[in-house]
């Protein structure tokens, strides 16, 4: 399991853009077996807290007005606010865990972990359906479904965390042609259908 190369980019423009230029401490980068931190000077601006950039609204304040302007006309940064959420989006697209941001009076760190976010169990459940290359949407269908376990559409919607019905139908509709997921209607909804 890797990390994503582009969430990696992305905690790292964000060091360059964000960091505090007056403190001479250089950005560090630091590679464990299961972990990737990336620890910059300086605070978090007194406007953020790790609680509005976990909420993935795009909060943001610019230290470095200047250096984010040229990071973004050379393409190398998204709009304020955007990378932070596309990297906790690169890492559920991967099923790894989220991201852990950190920041105290002398710097910021964020870690991205090399842990999967499902259990040994489940992992060894998910093996099973290798072959069909399931998204991580589709793995945590798939997971609610271990065991023989009956699932609602409210604990699949939950499982996806979107109320959107179109990303929900492609999910269901790819598990149900390669018949991993099956329909059951019970004794209502079937005469409900029948009306």
């Amino acid at each position: 399991m890797k990390y994503p190369e582009w969430a990696c980019r992305e905690g790292l423009i964000n060091a360059i853009a964000h960091r505090d230029y007056s403190i001479q401490n250089g950005i560090d980068i630091f590679v464990f077996d299961d972990a990737m931190q990336i620890k910059s000077p300086g605070a978090l601006l007194s406007t953020l807290t790790i609680k509005n950039l976990e909420k993935l609204q795009g909060a943001h304040e610019s230290r470095n007005v200047l250096i984010a302007k040229v990071l973004r006309e050379n393409k190398l940064m998204r709009e304020l606010g955007e990378g932070m959420k596309r990297m906790f989006e690169l890492m559920e697209e991967r099923a790894l865990q989220k991201p852990i941001l950190y920041s105290n009076d002398i710097w910021f760190s964020i870690t991205l972990m090399h842990k999967s976010v499902f259990s040994n169990h489940q992992q060894q459940w998910l093996s099973l359906f290798e072959s069909f290359n399931l998204s991580s949407p589709q793995k945590r269908i798939v997971v609610l479904g271990m065991d023989d376990r009956e699932i609602s559409p409210h604990d699949i919607s939950k499982a996806l965390n979107t109320k959107e019905l179109r990303i929900y139908n492609e999910e269901i509709s790819f598990l149900r042609t390669k018949t991993i997921l099956e329909e059951i209607r019970t004794n209502y909804q079937a005469l409900q259908y029948a009306k």
